[in-house]
């Protein structure tokens, strides 16, 4: 599903970023087209709205792999070095906010923006490939065992709060 909604996600933001490109008022290519309100700043503003969603069901799938396929012990250093990593690329996405700053090159911001969705979708896409076949939850299995383990200690130990009485014995 993750890999499905990332590039519906970058499908849906095409239309913003082509609007941004052709938006007569910030491409240098149709600076001979007069300035004014535009039917594709609707283009642009609907497909931000409409791309979230797609967005928000990618996060969620990821969310899902980084809780079920990670280690316990492991979850607590990979998702610092998971926000870590985010905290990152959104300082360098400001700095090039700061740096192209001029409202002409905006185009150039939904450019970049857009080729970052693209190799995030490759990315995962390669990701989801190699991990097709294998089970969703590896380490499952591993964490039941682990619980029963646990209830087993509870109820054989003395004063436990539980007592397993065996049908056949009544």
């Amino acid at each position: 599903m993750g890999v499905t909604m990332i590039w519906l996600q970058f499908a849906m933001l095409l239309p913003a970023t082509l609007s941004i490109i052709f938006l007569p008022s910030t491409s240098p290519w149709l600076s001979w087209i007069p300035a004014g309100p535009s039917w594709l700043i609707y283009i642009f503003l609907t497909a931000i709205a409409v791309s979230r969603m797609p967005l928000w069901a990618f996060d969620l799938a990821e969310r899902q792999i980084m809780q079920t396929s990670i280690a316990e012990k492991e979850r607590g250093v990979v998702n610092s070095v998971e926000g870590s990593l985010t905290n990152i690329f959104t300082f360098f996405a400001s700095l090039l906010g700061v740096i192209v700053s001029d409202p002409e090159n905006y185009a150039v911001l939904a450019i970049v923006s857009q080729l970052a969705i693209a190799s995030a979708a490759i990315c995962f896409g390669i990701y989801g490939a190699k991990n097709w076949d294998k089970e969703l939850e590896p380490n499952a299995a591993e964490e039941i065992e682990m619980w029963k383990a646990d209830d087993n200690e509870l109820l054989e130990s003395p004063g436990g709060l539980f007592t397993i009485v065996d049908e056949d014995e009544e």
